[in-house]
């Protein structure tokens, strides 16, 4: 039996006249319905993107994951032993990971890392480093420089370089090649995840972001070999960008349900 686009049975039978009037004047109620109330946000899905950026000649792609945090939570991840995306999406519950901020030699994060309320690290005073705020008690994300602003999120991390301040790309971006990670706000609830799989810089990176999502801020993440971000679909684990390094500290994303 043949399947239609949302994969329930089709029937190759006919079917007469009255019918099929009856089900178009059904549809046509139903649709006027539900386009009336149509939004942005049309279902609990994150959406993921494959995009070719043509800014380099060596695997010029990236991939995007773009939720809303009011179906989405958005975790501070922290590892006392550095592991891979992967390794984290298959043990845990999460439905998406990245790699998030900077660590040393050791393993040991660099800057703020805050996680449900408990200060791991603390606030590193670095001008060009920003911080990535979460409360999912009131699905708010932002980014800050506030340290005292930033007192006040359940989970926190810190890194840079701030790409988009205010909608404007930041002046002065160093123009360092390399594979990135960022973060980037568009409203108050709509939230995208990126990581590309070959090298550009920060100011390619920030311009990219502005064009695609319009983002009103955005935040770069740890990048080079630790940029890597994994999902969970209906196969299994899938490696979007895989890490050339294990990180101590990942985004995590999470149903609210």
């Amino acid at each position: 039996m043949a399947e239609n686009y949302h994969g329930l049975p089709a029937n190759k039978g006919s079917m007469n006249f009255s019918k099929r009037l009856f089900f178009a004047l059904a549809f046509v109620g139903f649709a006027l319905v539900n386009f009336s109330g149509f939004s942005a946000r049309q279902s609990k899905d994150f959406i993921l993107t494959h995009h070719d950026l043509s800014l380099t000649s060596q695997n010029p792609s990236a991939w995007s994951l773009k939720f809303n945090s009011q179906d989405w939570n958005l975790k501070v991840m922290p590892y006392k032993n550095a592991v891979f995306a992967h390794d984290v999406v298959r043990f845990t519950d999460a439905k998406a990971v990245i790699n998030a901020s900077f660590f040393d030699p050791q393993n040991k994060p660099l800057g703020l890392l805050k996680e449900q309320g408990v200060n791991l690290n603390p606030y590193k005073s670095i001008s060009w480093w920003s911080i990535l705020c979460i409360n999912n008690d009131n699905h708010k994300i932002f980014i800050t420089r506030d340290k005292m602003q930033a007192s006040q999120c359940s989970s926190a991390i810190q890194t840079g370089p701030r790409l988009i301040s205010n909608y404007k790309v930041i002046d002065g971006l160093k123009d360092d090649y390399s594979r990135k990670s960022a973060v980037c706000i568009i409203d108050s609830n709509q939230v995208v995840l990126f990581a590309s799989e070959s090298p550009l810089s920060a100011t390619q990176l920030a311009q990219f972001l502005k064009s695609e999502f319009k983002c009103q801020e955005a935040l770069n993440l740890d990048g080079g070999s630790s940029t890597q971000m994994s999902i969970r679909n209906e196969s299994g684990v899938k490696n979007l960008v895989s890490g050339f390094s294990s990180v101590p500290v990942f985004l995590g994303l999470f149903s609210n349900d």
